[in-house]
């Protein structure tokens, strides 16, 4: 049946919900106006702030290893790359895609093997397809359409240890793409 897993009393306004590592989900509230705070449940226990002060997109998320990688922005920061092991400790900006307040906005995530893909933006190659293995050195970018414009991928999904997405290109235009890491 339907229950009710945990009661804010008004106090809070409840926004998305994602899966998380495990027997457990990460989603967003925000008890002021302004600021949202990512939270975990750990079924019977209850709920528990991991961070708060950021704003985030929880919409589209990746679960690489033990850890969810997800867009916010903080106080310093645009959307940009972080990822979670849903501990308040563990929850850090990963990698700044755009310098500054530029959003790099990472999303469209999919997972292969030991790598997320991802479409995002660094403010010199325009929007395109980005890879991580969760840690801030192995986070790279392609660059199919050289130059600030970008290609733009879109619909990023792996099947058969491949990675697919549709990306322009100069001489063909929108097309389907695939790599293999």
């Amino acid at each position: 049946g339907t229950l009710l897993v945990k009661s804010f009393n008004k106090e809070v306004v409840f926004n998305m919900i994602s899966r998380a590592p495990g027997d457990r989900a990460i989603f967003t509230a925000m008890p002021a106006p302004q600021m949202s705070s990512g939270c975990r449940t750990e079924p019977p226990v209850g709920t528990t702030a991991i961070k708060s002060n950021l704003t985030v997109e929880l919409g589209d998320v990746a679960i690489l290893g033990g850890s969810v990688l997800f867009a916010a922005s903080d106080t310093v920061n645009g959307y940009e790359l972080w990822t979670t092991d849903l501990s308040p400790g563990g929850t850090v900006l990963l990698k700044e895609l755009s310098p500054g307040k530029a959003d790099g906005f990472p999303n469209k995530f999919s997972v292969v093997g030991s790598r997320a893909f991802f479409d995002a933006g660094d403010g010199v190659h325009g929007r395109e397809l980005w890879s991580t293995d969760g840690s801030p050195g192995g986070t790279i970018h392609g660059d199919l359409y050289a130059g600030p414009v970008g290609s733009n991928p879109s619909r990023v999904v792996s099947m058969s240890n491949k990675v697919y997405f549709s990306a322009t290109e100069t001489s063909s235009g929108r097309e389907i793409w695939s790599f293999q890491p």
